[in-house]
């Protein structure tokens, strides 16, 4: 039962490789936005709140944070997507 499992398991996880997501192409507005984004996250201080306007905002990179006590501000639930 376990070795049923496990390659069930196995399964799911290879079906949730690279091939099944493949991210488009940023428009110019957007990675112009990515990268307004990442400079606020990076130079962030404690304290800091970053607000994000309403609408869809597409990556094609992870967003990073290190800094603790920072607030991500939108502009409501479903009015701001990332």
């Amino acid at each position: 039962m376990r070795c049923i499992a496990t390659l069930t398991f196995v399964g799911l996880l290879a079906a949730c490789g690279e091939a099944a997501y493949k991210p488009r192409a940023l428009t110019e507005a957007e990675a112009a936005f990515q990268a307004d984004l990442m400079t606020q996250l990076l130079d962030a201080e404690p304290g800091a709140v970053i607000t994000v306007p309403a609408g869809t905002h597409h990556f094609d990179r992870s967003l990073s944070l290190t800094t603790d006590d920072v607030t991500l501000r939108g502009a409501g639930m479903g009015e701001t997507i990332l």
